[in-house]
């Protein structure tokens, strides 16, 4: 099924050209929007992953830009993943907002900029997700419209979009349901390949339970993984790194990884680069919900 271009747009020159995102715009014509962001089955085998960004119209080619390569990054990574086709029933909600009627393969992403938010650049969750799996249909990220220019300005917004992804694909938010963290004695990641990727690392000498996170159960511990992407705190200064450990996490959670993608890292020298820096510090500490989350079957009724 096709898409009316007014209602799509692409990069002219995408960086990660194996990529399967789409941004579709809101616009006040219901049909419109209804076609906006299928895909015929032929289609997704060709791209791969498919991640529906959904942003308001009026949102600046810089920020759109930004916001479209974070979500290709992720496509490209995540291309031999294949969801099951969830159709978006008339009425369904998320973050307080209509979603519109579409079948989802296989993410779809609302995009919101609310003047402020509490304590935090930007915020992401999850709304609904798919019986079978537990992975992720439909979820949202509302990025503070206060600091996104500044985010733009230090060259930050794709990275911090690239975080903010992975916790709507699940990173942290699914791990409970996943059974793959646990709190004692002290907060950790149980995932196998995740465990392995951390020791390959230099995580082989950690005296601690392995992997640790942060207390919220959904970043890695910053005094161990220092400026890793996935961190609760990065400096404003880059490269944050993308670990195979994030990687491997993915894997773990049951996306089919390319891990080729990941950055040369160790974990002592990410730290000893996050410990130099004495410029502004990004803190992720409160950038995701935890729900509530609806469990759609694959007719797009909702179970709970």
């Amino acid at each position: 099924m096709t898409s009316m271009d007014s209602s799509i747009s692409r990069p002219a020159n995408p960086p990660f050209p194996k990529a399967a995102v789409r941004t579709c715009l809101l616009i006040p014509v219901l049909a419109m929007l209804s076609s906006c962001g299928l895909i015929t089955p032929e289609e997704n085998k060709r791209n791969g992953f498919d991640i529906v960004v959904d942003m308001p119209r009026w949102v600046e080619a810089s920020v759109r830009q930004a916001i479209e390569d974070a979500a290709a990054r992720w496509s490209t990574i995540l291309a031999e993943t294949e969801f099951t086709n969830i159709p978006i029933l008339p009425g369904t909600e998320c973050n307080e907002r209509e979603v519109r009627a579409v079948d989802v393969d296989d993410v779809l992403i609302l995009v919101g900029f609310p003047m402020e938010l509490d304590l935090s650049l930007v915020r992401s969750g999850i709304c609904t997700v798919r019986s079978a799996s537990h992975m992720p249909v439909v979820g949202y990220m509302n990025f503070d419209r206060s600091e996104v220019a500044k985010l733009v300005e230090w060259g930050a917004l794709t990275d911090v979009a690239f975080h903010s992804i992975a916790h709507v694909l699940g990173f942290g938010i699914t791990w409970k349901e996943l059974e793959l963290v646990e709190e004692t004695p002290e907060a950790h990641f149980t995932g196998s390949k995740a465990r392995a990727a951390f020791a390959a690392a230099g995580g082989e000498s950690y005296s601690g339970v392995r992997i640790p996170t942060e207390r919220d159960g959904g970043h890695w511990r910053w005094k161990v993984f220092g400026s890793e992407i996935m961190t609760a705190s990065v400096p404003g200064s880059r490269p944050w790194p993308l670990s195979a450990v994030t990687l491997q996490a993915m894997a773990d959670m049951g996306y089919r990884v390319d891990d080729s993608f990941a950055d040369n890292y160790e974990l002592s020298g990410s730290r000893q680069q996050a410990d130099a820096h004495r410029g502004p510090v990004l803190d992720f500490g409160r950038d995701f919900d935890y729900g509530p989350v609806t469990v759609l079957r694959d007719d797009g009724r909702a179970i709970r």
